[in-house]
């Protein structure tokens, strides 16, 4: 029923497996990714536990319409969050196996 070493064996591979996903999770939040719109206009920088860290607007950008600021801001996020998410994607990968 069990596989060769037991019930204790399968233990020990649980407990290595969630020590590993916690320094996943460590490193994850550690990271930080920026995002950018078009010409890099607009630059958002987001951590890994996906909390605003800054967002920086190029001079050009002011006189800008208020809709238009608004959209490349969004851009730069959603940027930002698509690098983090990948991020999380590779490091869960390696430690769960792809699984």
């Amino acid at each position: 029923m069990f596989p060769k070493g037991g019930m204790g064996n399968l233990l020990k591979q649980a407990q290595e497996m969630q020590k590993k996903m916690n320094k996943a999770k460590e490193e994850i939040e550690a990271y930080e990714a920026e995002g950018t719109c078009s010409q890099e206009l607009v630059k958002v920088r987001i951590s890994g536990a996906k909390q605003l860290k800054s967002i920086k607007l190029s001079p050009e950008i002011i006189n800008e319409d208020l809709e238009i600021i608004e959209d490349l801001i969004l851009i730069a996020f959603n940027d930002a969050l698509k690098k983090i998410n990948e991020e999380l994607d590779t490091k869960m990968k390696k430690v769960t196996g792809g699984v």
